[in-house]
């Protein structure tokens, strides 16, 4: 049976819920983020990743942020190494596919 009308989500509201959740989650600002993530593009192509998160804690203390809940964050999203941040985090993470 359908739900009424009264308790049904406009096309795209659970979309919105999800980013609104994820937005709130975030471990710094969205721009911080994306400065990470291009920061971590940088430092590799220098270096081979070691299959840690070493850089992402670096950038975390360079930029004064917690980074036990940095890497916890990537976790949650595929980052359990500083090239799996790049690769999936912004594909997993609803606020940077919108």
């Amino acid at each position: 049976m359908d739900k009424p009308e009264s308790e049904r989500q406009l096309p795209g509201a659970a979309e919105n819920e999800e980013i609104q959740r994820a937005q709130k989650e975030l471990p710094a600002p969205r721009q911080v983020l994306d400065v990470l993530f291009t920061w971590l593009e940088e430092k590799l192509s220098d270096t081979e990743c070691d299959n840690t998160l070493r850089l992402t804690a670096e950038f975390a203390e360079l930029n004064g942020l917690d980074d036990k809940r940095l890497c916890q964050w990537v976790k949650q999203y595929d980052g359990y190494c500083d090239c799996e941040v790049l690769w999936n985090v912004r594909d997993t993470n609803p606020v940077f596919r919108s």
